[in-house]
């Protein structure tokens, strides 16, 4: 009887290649889910399905400012709340991460968001939807906290910076996707197909990182984390195409160890002493870098971007 190869027999630069396709697959997901909706909510079939959340000028024609004002709140809130989704899975992930390992909170943040994606596209009313996009996002911040260190530590060392900078312009690419999908399925109205398809679009990409992700190598320094050297050593031989008892193997599962150790030999005070590595310094870059892409309310523009009258779009 003979043993199915690991990773679909793939090793070197191809399942290098396998795993930036599941990573860019998932970040595909993140920036298709982060602007699907905001291209939906002047669509006729979906007001009419929400009209709670309806802002356009046949809906406020005959409110008050004050009622128009709330409409308008509970939009933002409405759509918004898929963000305080993000936060929580993020948080989670803070605590379930190096419990799970990387490619089951990838996995497990996966079946969440396609959880999510079938309660949105199903909803016939606003709480569904609303529950739809938490679930959604809970999931979305679980993959997004977890990919990028995913496919980092798979990567060769000189090849992380740029995978991880890969990542995100596939991220635009998904936003960029949405935005097309929308305005194409618009075509179908006054159809709910026109919103409930792209919505569901999601599953695409869910399904298809729910189906390889197993498949693919765990990250050699969560390996190593769990006291699993042997797997590790397995993993790095894989990933660069060497017999596991290479020095350059043996020489790479040492660093790791040795900084495996030296993170257990630190405490969260560290992060914030300068003194010769200057951690509170790459601290504070590492988090104003991100705190600078959102304090631009990009994320609010692509969630919350008022989608064109379909006349006015289509002329």
């Amino acid at each position: 009887m003979t043993t199915k190869p690991p990773y679909f027999g793939l090793r070197g630069r191809n399942l290098n290649v396998a795993i930036a396709v599941v990573a860019g697959f998932d970040m595909l997901l993140f920036g298709f889910d982060q602007g699907v909706v905001g291209g939906l909510l002047t669509l006729e079939s979906f007001t009419r399905t929400f009209p709670e959340i309806c802002t356009t000028g046949a809906c406020t024609a005959h409110m008050t400012p004050a009622q128009a004002n709330h409409q308008s709140v509970v939009q933002g809130v409405s759509v918004s709340s898929y963000n305080l989704g993000c936060f929580l899975g993020a948080l989670v992930t803070i605590f379930a991460g190096d419990r799970l390992g990387r490619r089951r909170c990838i996995l497990a943040g996966s079946v969440v968001m396609a959880v999510g994606a079938v309660l949105q596209c199903s909803a016939f009313s606003l709480p569904q939807l609303v529950v739809g996009r938490v679930v959604c996002g809970v999931g979305n911040g679980v993959n997004t906290s977890t990919v990028p260190v995913w496919q980092a530590e798979c990567a060769k060392t000189h090849r992380r910076g740029p995978t991880v900078m890969a990542e995100l312009c596939i991220v635009v690419g998904g936003v960029a996707l949405s935005y097309w999908l929308d305005f194409g399925f618009s075509y179908l109205e006054p159809s709910s197909a026109a919103w409930r398809v792209p919505v569901a679009f999601q599953l695409v990409f869910a399904l298809f990182v729910i189906a390889t992700v197993m498949a693919m190598p765990e990250s050699p320094r969560w390996l190593v984390l769990r006291d699993r050297d042997d797997e590790a050593a397995a993993v790095l031989s894989a990933v660069h195409d060497l017999p596991a008892d290479d020095h350059y193997v043996a020489a790479e599962l040492e660093a790791i160890r040795a900084t495996v150790r030296a993170a257990h030999q630190g405490s969260f005070r560290d992060l914030f002493r300068m003194g010769k590595k200057k951690h509170f310094q790459r601290t504070v870059l590492a988090y104003g870098i991100q705190v600078l892409q959102q304090i631009t309310g990009i994320n609010l523009i692509s969630t919350l971007r008022p989608a064109l009258p379909l006349p006015l779009a289509r002329g």
